[in-house]
C-alpha cells in the first residue's frame, strides 16, 4: 500500500510539474545512503531500488542540505551522477529536488525530471513543490 501511496504521489507531482519523470528516495534509518522506492516516467522501472551513497549526486545534495537543488542543465551540473543515470537509462535534462521531513528530521528526497515542453525547473517552482514533498511525507507516516 505505501509504495502504491508514494506512486500516487509522484505521478501527481510529475502531472501538476509537466515533467517527464518523478521519484522518491527514502534514507536508512542512519542516513547513510538514499534508495528509490517510487517512481513513475521514463526510467521508472529502472530507478526502484538504486541506491546512491551519502550526499551522492543531486538527490544527495538535497537530502544533506535540506534544501531544494534546482538544476537547470544537469549534464553541466559538478554533482549530477552520471554513471546513476546511465543505469537507468535515463538521463535527465533539468532536475528539481526536495528534501522530504517527518518531524524534522530528512528523510528522503522527491524528485522531479525535464519538462515536457523543455523549460528548465526555476526557483518559482520550488514554493508549490515543497508542497508536493510535505504531501510525500506525509504519506511516509
Amino acid at each position: 500500500l505505501r509504495r502504491e501511496l508514494l506512486e500516487a504521489v509522484v505521478h501527481a507531482a510529475a502531472g501538476v510539474f509537466e515533467a517527464a519523470a518523478a521519484s522518491i528516495a527514502l534514507a536508512d534509518t542512519t542516513g547513510g545512503h538514499l534508495t528509490y522506492v517510487a517512481a513513475w516516467g521514463a526510467g521508472a522501472s529502472d530507478v526502484i531500488g538504486v541506491e546512491l551513497a551519502r550526499g551522492e549526486g543531486i538527490a544527495g545534495a538535497a537530502a544533506e542540505s535540506g534544501k531544494a537543488q534546482i538544476v537547470p542543465r544537469c549534464r553541466t551540473d559538478s554533482r549530477f551522477a552520471a554513471q546513476v543515470a546511465s543505469r537507468t537509462g535515463y538521463v535527465p535534462h533539468t532536475m528539481l529536488v526536495l528534501p522530504l521531513r517527518r518531524e524534522g528530521a530528512i528523510v528522503g528526497v522527491l524528485s522531479l525530471l525535464d519538462r515536457r515542453g523543455g523549460d528548465p525547473f526555476a526557483p518559482d517552482d520550488v514554493p508549490r513543490a515543497e508542497l508536493f514533498a510535505e504531501v510525500a511525507a506525509a504519506a511516509l507516516a
